[in-house]
């Protein structure tokens, strides 16, 4: 799993339990800045930082596992949905721009 992966199940496991960015800084010493980074994928913690910050959300690694796959499904989820709502939109365009009764003319 790489760094995108389990930044997005810190997010997920962070949000999960109802807590906010500084709360985790809080519970961590760590700057909130940093703890941003690394749930965007761009922390390149190692694996005793990552603990750190798993101890302070009160969970483990097989939990961060599970996160890190939901949110993957939940990001794919989205971007279906996003998909679904622009062809919605082009559809009702389309039928603004030919409207039925203009067939044969």
């Amino acid at each position: 799993m790489d760094e995108r992966h389990l930044g997005r199940g810190l997010t997920v496991l962070r949000r999960g339990r109802g807590l906010a960015l500084q709360d985790v800084a809080l519970r961590t010493g760590l700057p909130v800045g940093e703890i941003v980074k690394y749930e965007q994928g761009e922390g390149g913690w190692g694996v005793d930082r990552l603990l750190q910050v798993l101890d302070s959300l009160g969970a483990t690694l097989e939990e961060l596992h599970t996160a890190a796959e939901s949110g993957r499904c939940l990001s794919l989820a989205a971007r279906l949905l996003r998909g679904a709502r622009e062809l919605e939109r082009l559809s009702e365009e389309a039928a603004q721009a030919h409207p039925m009764g203009r067939r044969g003319a």
